[in-house]
């Protein structure tokens, strides 16, 4: 018996280390299982609302004629394919249908709409990643902003 030991032992806190690392050895084992705590349905569906969030943001700043709403647009943009990339997905987001051009009022309201559905969506799943969580936040800040402007 090493002298760590001995004194653990004499103090009573032996058990307690042991429980500690027995604790730490659980822990770890139930993170290593964990490679992605969204399923792939949430995952597939927030990546679809998010490509769609950077198109609608790219309209909305061709659409706008302030600067302030242009630069709150390409946040949203940015925003919106840092958590594509987050969630390492396949999902196109640069491409628009040149055909169709809503109105800038419908696009804030879809973005928001879809913004929250994915808030939700994390918010909902206990696990979920953080990082992701705050790039949909900072959109919903953006769109928030313009709405504001407008």
């Amino acid at each position: 018996m090493d002298r760590k030991d001995k004194i653990s032992e004499e103090n009573g806190f032996g058990y307690m280390e042991e429980l500690s690392a027995a604790y730490a050895k659980a822990f770890r084992k139930r993170l290593a299982g964990k490679t992605r705590v969204l399923s792939e349905e949430k995952r597939a569906a927030i990546a679809e609302m998010q490509s769609e969030i950077s198109r609608a943001a790219g309209r909305i700043a061709i659409l706008s004629a302030d600067e302030e709403k242009k630069e709150l647009a390409r946040m949203i943009k940015e925003s919106a394919e840092e958590t594509l990339r987050l969630l390492e997905s396949d999902e196109i987001a640069f491409t628009a249908d040149p055909t169709r051009m809503p109105s800038l009022s419908a696009l804030l309201s879809r973005a928001t709409l879809l913004a929250n559905r994915c808030l939700n969506l994390l918010v909902r799943h206990a696990e979920a990643d953080e990082r992701i969580a705050l790039q949909i936040l900072s959109e919903l800040s953006a769109l928030y902003a313009i709405a504001a402007i407008n």
